[in-house]
């Protein structure tokens, strides 16, 4: 009986300094809903500013489309959890958002320097951006 309480509080123990590990300033104060919306918007982010950077000309920008159109689909989801999100948590993901907005931002401005695809993109861009300053 010792033993296995022992090795239960062994197991909390480790689940906890792993869960610490996980952690950082990002997720301070965000509760499990929001650190599943902190991991998703991170995760949106990223695709986002990997999916601009890869463009490089007017096919490449239309090819980027779909799933432009996904990532927005992606982020009003966000939008709309966030808003049910405690005040604490809330707070988190923003500042989540203000640290991933200037890699985004910036892939977002080399797109003006491509013929044709800132024209293609502009409405699921600028839909995108709605989204993110409901975040903000």
């Amino acid at each position: 009986m010792k033993m296995r309480t022992l090795v239960s509080l062994s197991v909390v123990v480790m689940m906890l300094s792993l869960l610490g590990a996980c952690g950082g300033d990002s997720d301070q104060g965000l509760d499990v809903a929001g650190l599943k919306l902190g991991k998703d918007l991170t995760s949106t982010f990223g695709d986002v500013t990997k999916l601009l950077g890869g463009i490089t000309d007017l096919e490449s920008a239309k090819a980027a489309l779909p799933k432009l159109t996904d990532l927005d689909s992606n982020l009003g989801d966000i939008a709309k959890k966030a808003a049910k999100l405690s005040p604490e948590s809330l707070e988190s993901l923003k500042g989540m958002v203000a640290k991933g907005m200037p890699a985004v931002e910036g892939a977002m401005a080399k797109l003006s320097e491509i013929p044709g695809a800132s024209e293609t993109l502009k409405p699921v861009v600028d839909s995108m951006l709605a989204k993110i300053k409901t975040l903000m």
